[in-house]
């Protein structure tokens, strides 16, 4: 897999259920991040939901309903781009006050 260089690491890994998302999940310690995004993560929100339904439109036959993550980081212009989508293998836990995000 072939990703480019964040110069912010920060990431944001969004659970979504049948195309909705719900919140956001814990992610690892990584130095030379700055948060992009604040409750109630509705930029965030509206931009995962707006690349899931890109996504589909491009792949109408991936099935996106039931239990994906989509990880977003923020280039260096400001402009939030999807690092991966993940289903099957993907965490999905979080804190109490992770889901309050």
């Amino acid at each position: 897999m072939v990703q480019p260089c964040m110069k912010n690491r920060q990431e944001y890994r969004v659970v979504v259920f049948n195309m909705i998302p719900f919140y956001i999940t814990k992610s690892r310690s990584v130095s030379k991040r700055t948060a992009f995004s604040s409750h109630p993560h509705e930029r965030l929100f509206a931009f995962v939901s707006a690349a899931m339904a890109r996504a589909r439109s491009n792949c109408p036959a991936l099935h996106m309903e039931g239990l994906f993550r989509v990880d977003v980081f923020q280039n260096i212009d400001g402009v939030l781009v999807v690092n991966e989508f993940e289903s099957l293998d993907a965490e999905f836990g979080a804190t109490q006050r992770e889901t309050k995000l």
